[in-house]
This record gives structure tokens, C-alpha cells and sequence, in this order.
């Protein structure tokens, strides 16, 4: 990406979550006569990643933030729905975060892609019923095998131990954003376990995941009539552009989405050229420098493009 579009990026995206944070932890009101952008500090590693950190005095809490340029209009036609899903597989885990057995699962997950891929092309193609159902049988039994090695809510249960708050994601159309809100001295924790989940996730669960997401497209959308208006709208208003495509994705999309093109499209977008950190609290600017060098730094820059 050319610098120009990273300004802007952080101008634009990254510096308003910076300002909200600043302003949410229980700070007094005058701090809104500082000027808070000429408080920032910031780094670039070798590899594109950029950080910018916010010092703050006061409660001995940090906020960390990672940004991706990417969101839904990044999507390929006929694939919507990519880029949300995505994030929800980012929360499944990684090889050693989520997993009782790493060897053991590995084989499974495998079984589990390939049987889901053949479902879903059996269903695609509108093949033999008997087919379609002595797959979804296979799939089921793998998927029952696999969850011996499952360790739901991974992350949630790491963070909330070690007294982690706010944990969450958003996916919107030109950024996703994970956030998390931990105490000053877990800074090392949160570097250990975000640089893990962009080296090492694993998409577990993926099939499970993404009935989820389709139910929550039904609830928020095909079942609400002001979802349903909004979605419409959009449709109508961007015809020519991403920005008509609903971030959720389309339900004939989203229904037989296949694994391969939302790994594709994180082994595409989720690079450390493509992301901004931003950390606000009660943190050093050196020692934040320190630990996202050692962390993040061995993470290999590549061409954020499709294709």
C-alpha cells in the first residue's frame, strides 16, 4: 500500500479509536482542551506494521486496538460475507490457544474440510438427496470426533483470568478492528497472544460458525423489518459499488461460503502492512516498542492484494 492511503487510514479510522478510548477511561473533563493528536507517539516495524501509542496517567489499564484495511468491500462477488466471517474464525483459536491436542485435531479438521467442501458442492449442484444426506451424516461425526479437542471460548476464558474486559471485534466495510481492555502489567500477555492469532489461527468450528452467522443475519436482518429497509436501501443506493453489499453477506452466499476463500482471504488481507495497532493507557512508549518488536516483528510483509 502506498503511504498516502496509510495516512489517510490512520487519519480517517485509527486516530478517532484512539481519541474514544482516550476519553472513556474515567478521565476528567479538561482533558478535552489537550491536544491529543500531538500526544501520539508512534513506530513503523520493518514489516509495515504500524503502532501508535497514547501515555496516559491514571488507572493502571491499558486499551489495545488492531486495525485491518479490510472489510467487506474487499469481498468477491459472489462470496459476501467473507470478511465477518473471518473475524468470527479469529476467535476460535490457534494451534496451541483452544486445543486440548494440536496433533490429534489437526487430521480431524482436515477431514472436516474436505467433507464440508463436498456438502457443499453436492448441495450446489442439487445432487441426489441420499448424497447430500449421507454427507451431512459424515460431516456430523466428524465434527462430533473433533470437538474432544475443543477449548470453547479460548481466548474469552485467557483474557477474563487475567483480568481482561471489552474483549471483542467489529467488521465494517473498508476496516475490522479487535479490541481488548487488560491491566497495565498483562502488556506482554496481549502482545504473546495477538501475535499468536495472526501467525497461528486455526479455523475450527467453521461449519458450526458460519450456521451462527446465518442465523444472526435472519435475526437482524431477514426477520427485522428495519434490517431488511437498511439492506434494501443500501442494495439500491450502491448498485455499482461493494458499498450495496451487506457486511453479513448475502444469504445465497453466506449458506455455502467455503473455507478455502475465507482462509484465502486472510492469508490475503491480514498481513502486517495491512494493520495499525493502537495502544492508550497507563503504558511506556519504549517498552510498548519493545514488546511489539518482539512479538510482531518476525511477521512476514506480503502484497495485501487479491489474486
Amino acid at each position: 500500500m502506498e503511504d498516502s492511503s496509510s495516512d489517510t487510514f490512520y487519519h480517517r479510522k485509527i486516530l478517532p479509536v484512539l481519541i474514544v478510548a482516550f476519553l472513556t477511561l474515567n478521565l476528567p473533563g479538561h482533558v478535552f482542551a489537550f491536544d491529543l493528536e500531538s500526544r501520539v507517539k508512534e513506530f513503523t516495524l520493518p514489516n509495515g506494521l504500524r503502532t501508535i501509542v497514547l501515555e496516559r496517567e491514571g488507572s493502571p489499564t491499558f486499551a489495545a486496538h488492531i486495525a485491518f484495511k479490510v472489510g467487506s468491500v474487499e469481498e468477491t462477488s459472489g462470496y459476501t460475507g467473507a470478511a465477518h466471517m473471518l473475524e468470527h474464525m479469529l476467535f476460535k483459536g490457534t494451534t496451541t490457544i483452544g486445543t486440548l491436542d494440536w496433533d490429534k485435531e489437526k487430521p480431524l479438521l482436515e477431514k472436516i474440510y474436505r467433507i464440508g467442501d463436498q456438502l457443499d458442492t453436492a448441495r450446489r449442484e442439487n445432487r441426489d438427496e441420499t448424497i447430500v444426506k449421507d454427507l451431512a451424516t459424515r460431516l456430523k461425526n466428524a465434527q462430533a470426533e473433533h470437538k474432544k479437542y475443543v477449548v470453547s471460548e479460548g481466548y474469552s476464558k485467557l483474557y477474563s483470568a487475567e483480568g481482561g474486559v471489552g474483549f471483542n471485534a467489529g467488521t465494517s466495510k473498508d476496516m475490522t478492528t479487535y479490541i481488548i481492555r487488560l491491566p497495565s502489567n498483562k502488556l506482554e500477555l496481549w502482545a504473546w497472544i495477538e501475535s499468536d492469532r495472526m501467525k497461528n489461527p486455526v479455523f475450527r468450528e467453521y461449519y458450526a460458525e458460519r450456521s451462527v452467522v446465518g442465523e444472526e443475519r435472519r435475526l437482524r436482518y431477514e426477520n427485522d423489518a428495519e434490517g431488511k429497509l437498511y439492506e434494501r436501501y443500501l442494495a439500491a443506493s450502491f448498485m455499482a459499488h461493494p458499498y450495496g453489499q451487506p457486511i453479513i453477506g448475502w444469504e445465497s452466499d453466506l449458506s455455502g461460503l467455503p473455507y478455502r476463500v475465507v482462509k484465502k482471504f486472510y492469508d490475503t488481507w491480514y498481513v502486517p502492512n495491512n494493520a495499525v495497532i493502537a495502544i492508550v493507557g497507563a503504558v511506556d512508549f519504549e517498552k510498548v516498542k519493545s514488546v511489539v518488536t518482539r512479538y510482531f516483528g518476525d511477521l512476514k510483509k506480503r502484497s495485501c492484494r487479491p489474486g
